[in-house]
């Protein structure tokens, strides 16, 4: 990581929470909606990041892809917990789909 990325990363440790969602809406493009400060500060500094550094490759693109389409996505609610812990069955595939979103933004 370059010194300037690492210097605008450091500050962003001081910044407000509002200032920090005017810097993230204005990098990624879309309606901030969390105002939780760690969150933020990760998101941004992991979008200056694969600014500076180009993000993920073109194959790791395809396979986020192949991932999303070949997961199972849930037709009809869960209607009762097994054992009481949260299932993190689907979650995978989420998770796939919202980056592969994020990274095709970063090439536009």
């Amino acid at each position: 990581m370059d010194s300037v990325t690492a210097a605008e990363i450091a500050k962003l440790e001081t910044m407000t929470v509002s200032k920090l969602v005017e810097k993230f809406e204005s990098l990624v493009g879309e309606k901030c909606r969390s105002r939780n400060k760690r969150y933020l500060v990760r998101r941004i500094a992991w979008r200056l990041q694969a600014n500076a550094e180009g993000g993920l490759s073109e194959r790791a693109l395809k396979r986020a892809a192949e991932l999303a389409l070949d997961s199972e996505v849930r037709v009809t609610a869960m209607t009762a917990r097994l054992s009481g812990s949260r299932s993190r069955e689907g979650s995978l595939s989420k998770e796939v789909r919202r980056l592969f979103k994020f990274e095709r933004s970063l090439s536009r």
